[in-house]
């Protein structure tokens, strides 16, 4: 399990790693340099905004899929296809309805919505593809997108460059182009996939998809209503917005890695689960992965801001900039240990104790954004993103440890602690050299080979793994 379990995890990972972050380091960072931050403000605003109601695209239904069909349970995918297409109708009205009289152009409106709508239609299809554990498949499916955007992108910039109100647009259809290529190679690979099982009432589907519905629309508005907040509180609206969008965006590019393997982790639990075997194991691993990735990140965002973000946006002398990072990346770690605990939880089909996480994590989130917005900006929400998924990732694991997801003692926690104190003292010397940001590089990759001995200490198994 183990060893099948890493090599998809190679695969989907080494693919994403080569793709998105030419997407969002160069196309996304030219479009954030040339549009600026009023304008990148308003387009991530309004992305945010229909992301928010993205769920009404879906219901839980991707998740009950994957489940389903990883647990090898019947499921008749065309009927639940049908009813994703009507969803998508009462999405776009819906999303007309909320954003009438709001200071929006109607074509940024339209693209933003087609966005959603295409992406929810190719992760319809991911979800198909996991739950039979095509995972190569899904990971060639999940870059095609950014790969034919980067490809759109680069020429536009090339020959026109993101500026103005049509550099907006521009950006929102070449993205919205990838996302139509995507589906049309997921819509051709997951066809072919068996779909005999009879058709079942929607109310009989929604008892197993209710939960799934709620969270996720939970999850979307305390993850995804800050930039709306700021653009509605903040003392420079669409300016903070903009400013909070850099350093998300680097955290949504972090992000990338952790949401990738919960792919993996959703069916590989309900498999277990079903079948009654330990989840530990399992369990452990993928918080052993996130924690060396995520703890030289966020080492690297503190002694580094400056640096980081002088190279990528020219604002490494904007304060609130640099402060606003360190926040922002510092939730990468609770965010990434949701990925492992939340994907548990709901494999597990403990939605109602997921739910009432997110509920609380939610109101503490916008009663706390509410308050140290008109404060302190983009800031302010910076760090209430930090306390908030700090709260959600803190009861995700108590949930899952109480439901027996995994056993403290088999979790290293003498060599854990001496990752963390080698993680500073690393950091801490190369402060006092030259070139720090090139040598903070190194500190980060050093931490992380100290926590992979560590951590892993059946690490040669891992090495005969990759020479097959």
């Amino acid at each position: 399990m183990q060893k099948s379990f890493l090599k998809s995890l190679l695969w989907l990972q080494g693919l994403n790693f080569l793709i998105k972050p030419l997407w969002i380091f160069g196309v996304d960072r030219m479009a954030q340099i040339q549009l600026g931050d009023e304008l990148y403000g308003k387009y991530f605003v309004i992305f945010n905004f229909c992301l928010m109601f993205n769920i009404l695209l879906d219901l839980g239904l991707n998740n009950y899929l994957t489940t389903r069909i990883s647990a090898e349970k019947e499921t008749n995918v065309k009927q639940i296809l049908a009813w994703r297409m009507v969803l998508s109708l009462f999405y776009i009205a819906l999303i007309f309805v909320f954003a009438w009289g709001k200071s929006w152009a109607a074509p940024l409106i339209a693209l933003a919505i087609a966005n959603q709508v295409l992406a929810s239609f190719v992760l319809f299809f991911r979800a198909i593809l996991q739950g039979h554990r095509q995972f190569k498949r899904d990971a060639i499916v999940s870059v095609t997108d950014r790969s034919v955007s980067i490809i759109g992108g680069a020429i536009w910039i090339f020959f026109y460059g993101f500026h103005g109100f049509e550099g907006m647009i521009a950006f929102f259809s070449i993205q919205t182009f990838g996302y139509f290529i995507a589906l049309l190679l997921g819509f051709f690979w997951s066809k072919k996939m068996p779909d005999a099982a009879p058709k079942r009432p929607y109310a009989e589907v929604w008892q197993s998809v209710q939960w799934f519905a709620i969270l996720a629309f939970i999850m979307s508005i305390f993850t995804r209503v800050d930039s709306y907040m700021i653009s509605e509180l903040a003392p420079n609206t669409f300016s903070d917005a903009g400013v909070y969008a850099k350093s998300f965006r680097l955290l949504d590019a972090a992000l990338i890695f952790s949401a990738l393997l919960s792919t993996l982790l959703l069916p590989n639990f309900s498999k277990l689960i079903s079948s009654k075997e330990s989840t530990s194991q399992l369990a452990l691993l993928g918080s052993k992965i996130i924690l060396t990735v995520g703890y030289p990140l966020m080492l690297l965002a503190y002694f580094c801001a400056p640096q980081i973000m002088e190279l990528l946006y020219h604002t490494g002398d904007n304060i609130q900039s640099n402060r606003t990072f360190i926040y922002i990346m510092a939730s990468f770690l609770p965010m990434a240990l949701v990925h492992i605990f939340g994907t548990y939880l709901t494999a597990a089909q403990h939605l109602k104790t997921l739910s009432s996480f997110a509920i609380i994590s939610m109101a503490i989130n916008i009663i706390l954004n509410y308050i140290f917005i008109p404060k302190y900006g983009a800031l302010g929400s910076a760090q209430v993103c930090l306390i908030t998924q700090s709260t959600f990732a803190s009861l995700c694991i108590a949930g899952s440890y109480i439901n027996k997801a995994f056993v403290w003692r088999d979790f290293p926690i003498l060599r854990f602690g001496l990752f963390l104190i080698a993680g500073i003292g690393i950091f801490s010397s190369v402060q006092q050299m030259a070139y720090p940001l090139y040598l903070d590089l190194f500190a980060a990759f050093l931490t992380a080979m100290i926590g992979f001995l560590l951590l892993f200490p059946s690490w040669k198994n891992i090495v005969q793994l990759l020479k097959k």
